[in-house]
């Protein structure tokens, strides 16, 4: 075809189109409407001149909407032009009405746009009067263009007729000569090179400014073929709100220190969102949203913690998304915090993803381990394919048949590999994308080879499904995939860089001049970056993979609505009806800028929420009718815009009703007689808790921090003795550390006495028996360090049951039960003893009578 079609490089249009549709109301603004007009013109020849067009259903949407902006733009004696796109425009309809697809997208557009009744008629009547009119002249120049390379240079006698008809077909639109060389040259030299000047663009197509504009903001970028964003805003955030099927609300989840918030800041900037500050942040402790753009779509990005401690965050944000995105350590695999959190999202109904995170390790620290240095990569692929067939025992040990095949399978594109801390990452259907022509094949079924038992033999030029003896048949990941990268990363770091800029070459990939003076990991991450740029492949995976809320709400509204499943509530989360009547959940509350004041977080299941809505609270055991909501706020980053209201199938803070909720509760009409929906169910417990004292001077400001901490922390809890003791009580040590930061935040900075940890025993019906809870703990270290791990279980009178070596590492897994009490300063005693080459991770896992050493429930 003529262009390459990129969606995301034409995403500027979608903010012109806004304003245009705007400015069209005022009759006076013909500007604008020869604005609309350019931007219609390249959309109709864009779309005609591709193929695959029907695939790109962001450049459908835009085409459609830009042809309701025309048609619905007000007529007098001098818009002669309008009255002639208007008649393009319903020519260009007709063309597209055999394409159930396109039929579907024009009413969407049509429901988009803000048009009366009369007006919607108005473009029936359109279409129903000169559909019978149209003839095909002006398509057939579209179709003789898809006859033309898509490479130009050294152009012969053959392709003059191809060239001659593709500046018929822009003239026929209206287009000049010079704005058609202006996009030829755009087209064959990748977009906006060096000597390529804005001014040309500007004299080829003068109505396209704004467009322009920032395409010179991002030229680079496009160059180097990395997608970025423009900012994201509140209004364009609120438009996409509107098409259910353009959302993707989505929990990042994992084991403790595999990457998470690593990638999640490096999916942030490419989107160009304000991250939080994380220069002092080695671990997450609380979960943190973002809403934000991408690709035509809006997705709603919750970065959860990975420590066990507060899996409750987790469970917060595993409410209210559909999808989530499972981060594992490539060379770690699946630990127990992968189980507990994968096991959390089935229980919600939240359909994976699956990301091997950490690949720059897997050819950075681990190139040397392999005695053979020939079978490195197949030993990668093993490491990695034990990973993923971990992950699945889980999910098959708890299907759900409401949910259906949510296996993780590399080769069906919803298994990425990634580097959060390089900033890259690939799918295979990225590389399908670029072997698929060279061997012949779709795109499936290329994928299909790259994964499995699928062998490749370069002497032979042949595919098997079993290994030969010859030295040149290796599996195809191993081969197409693994190999490549290893050889592109071993020419960074070994500072071979003539054969390496050779290589990127054929991979058209440019480097600037200061680029190629990097070295080693830099270069690594700047290569990689432009090959696989982390984003693009993550947000792909996510668009494609993860349900909108208009899918993901039919099978979750049996897990989400405590009542009747035929009743008008549950009927309105079923259709995430945004006519329904409010259904609203808060997962939990956060902090406000102002001190003591807190946001409901949640999101909307059916109806809509707005500011100055009157709504019911249910709460676990509190009930308020009618209360009144002050704002509704989204979260962007470091940034809390405000908007007037949110359809359902969204995730917004709202304002004022703090002081009537404690940490979770149902939000519907105020005269509404809806059930509530379900109280969440969490994986732990508190199961310690220390002793707090104050001045007798601060004991109101105390009491009120206390009561702070408990509207705002799902799982802590707060006792008063009748001698006027106060107890925190939280689900491990870390946790108990940080309610006590919070206490102090929200008390003023008052001076706080804290008593050492001791362990909240439970309470039985069977004689006053107590019970002491117990953890199951993993270790991973290296077999070196497994002696300092098993003499810290026999000091802590721990009881080993498992030993797993990971294959292809020099790790080994050891998993344990111990008791909460000896468990105090175990993760500090574990790298003291192994001098940090040991990490331990405790599990709440069941209690046991201290009199019976094994009863263990």
């Amino acid at each position: 075809m003529f262009l390459r079609i990129n969606t995301y490089r034409f995403r500027r249009l979608y903010d012109s189109f806004w304003i245009i549709s705007q400015a069209l109301k005022n009759p006076v603004k013909w500007e604008a409407i020869t604005v609309a007009g350019d931007c219609l013109k390249i959309l109709m020849l864009l779309h005609t001149s591709s193929k695959a067009a029907e695939s790109h259903t962001s450049l459908m949407s835009l085409l459609l909407e830009a042809i309701v902006m025309v048609l619905l733009a007000p007529e007098n004696d001098s818009s002669q032009e309008v009255r002639e796109l208007k008649t393009a425009s319903v020519r260009l309809v007709s063309q597209l009405a055999h394409s159930q697809t396109s039929v579907g997208y024009f009413k969407d557009a049509l429901l988009w746009m803000p048009s009366t009744r009369r007006q919607k008629l108005q473009i029936r009547d359109y279409i129903s009067d000169w559909h019978l009119e149209v003839n095909e002249p002006i398509a057939e120049n579209y179709y003789t263009m898809e006859k033309a390379p898509e490479d130009f240079d050294g152009m012969g006698e053959r392709n003059v007729a191809s060239w001659n008809a593709m500046v018929a077909g822009f003239t026929e639109v209206g287009l000049n000569v010079e704005a058609f060389m202006v996009f030829y040259e755009m087209h064959c030299s990748g977009f906006f090179p060096d000597e390529f000047t804005l001014g040309s663009v500007l004299r080829g197509c003068a109505g396209l400014k704004s467009l322009i504009a920032g395409w010179q903001v991002h030229a680079d970028a496009v160059k180097s073929g990395v997608e970025i964003n423009e900012k994201c805003t509140a209004e364009k955030l609120r438009r996409i709100m509107d098409c259910k099927r353009n959302i993707r609300n989505v929990s990042v989840i994992g084991h403790v220190d595999h990457g998470k918030s690593t990638l999640t800041d490096n999916l942030l900037a490419a989107a160009n969102v304000q991250m939080t500050n994380t220069t002092e942040r080695s671990i997450t402790v609380k979960s943190s949203a973002f809403s934000l753009h991408y690709a035509d779509c809006l997705i709603n990005l919750i970065d959860s913690p990975g420590h066990t401690d507060f899996s409750s965050e987790v469970t917060a944000a595993l409410r209210i998304t559909d999808g989530a995105i499972v981060v594992v350590d490539c060379i770690e695999g699946v630990c127990v915090g992968t189980d507990a959190v994968l096991r959390q999202a089935l229980i919600e109904r939240i359909h994976p993803v699956l990301t091997l995170n950490k690949m720059d390790k897997c050819f950075l620290e681990l190139k040397n381990d392999s005695e053979d240095g020939e079978d490195v990569g197949e030993d990668a692929y093993q490491t990695f394919n034990k990973a993923i067939d971990m992950a699945n025992d889980i999910i098959n040990a708890n299907t759900d048949s409401d949910l259906g095949d949510v296996a993780f399978h590399p080769n069906k594109g919803n298994v990425a590999f990634s580097s959060g801390l390089q900033g890259w990452a690939f799918t295979l259907a990225d590389f399908a994308k670029i072997l698929a022509k060279n061997f012949g094949f779709e795109e499936s079924l290329m994928m299909e080879r790259l994964w499995g038992e699928n062998y490749y033999d370069t002497k032979t030029k042949k595919w098997t499904d079993v290994k030969t003896n010859s030295s040149t048949c290796k599996r195809g990941f191993v081969r197409l995939c693994y190999d490549p990268i290893k050889k592109i990363i071993e020419a960074c770091m070994n500072d071979e860089k003539k054969d390496l800029f050779v290589w990127l070459e054929k991979l058209d990939i440019t480097m600037k001049d200061d680029e190629k003076k990097l070295m080693h990991e830099e270069l690594v991450k700047c290569v990689m970056q432009k090959w696989f740029p982390a984003a693009k492949s993550v947000y792909k995976m996510m668009i494609d993979h993860l349900p909108s809320p208009e899918t993901a709400q039919k099978y979750r509204v049996g897990n989400l609505y405590n009542g009747s499943l035929d009743d008008i509530y549950a009927k309105a989360i079923k259709e995430c009806d945004p006519e329904g009547p409010l259904m609203f959940y808060v997962s939990k509350m956060i902090p406000a800028s102002g001190k003591g004041s807190f946001f409901a977080f949640g999101r909307v299941f059916a109806g809509k929420v707005s500011t100055g809505l009157k709504v019911r609270i249910m709460g676990s055991d509190y009930h308020h009718l009618s209360e009144t909501v002050e704002g509704t706020v989204i979260c962007m980053g470091t940034e809390q815009e405000t908007v007037q209201d949110v359809p359902c199938g969204n995730i917004v803070a709202l304002v004022g009703l703090d002081q009537f909720i404690t940490k979770s509760a149902t939000l519907t009409n105020h005269d509404s007689v809806a059930s509530p929906i379900h109280n969440m169910k969490f994986t732990v417990s508190p199961v310690m808790r220390v002793c707090i004292k104050c001045n007798s001077s601060d004991r109101a400001k105390l009491r009120k921090g206390l009561d702070l901490l408990y509207k705002s922390d799902l799982m802590a809890e707060y006792t008063t003795t009748e001698s006027g003791e106060h107890f925190i009580a939280g689900s491990g040590e870390l946790h108990l550390e940080m309610c006590v930061k919070d206490l102090r935040l929200y008390s003023r900075n008052i001076e706080i006495d804290v008593s050492d940890s001791e362990v909240f025993y439970r309470e039985t019906d069977l004689e006053e028996q107590f019970l002491e809870p117990v953890y199951l703990v993993e270790f991973q270290a290296p077999k070196r360090a497994l002696p300092a791990i098993y003499h810290i279980l026999n000091e802590r009178k721990g009881t080993q049951f498992e030993e797993m070596h990971r294959e292809g590492t020099p790790l080994v897994n050891v998993k344990a039960i111990i008791s909460v009490k000896e468990s105090f300063g175990l993760s500090s005693a574990v790298k003291d003893k192994t001098y940090g080459q040991a990490s331990s991770q405790c599990v709440d896992w069941g209690c046991y009578d201290p009199l019976d050493p094994d009863s263990w429930i």
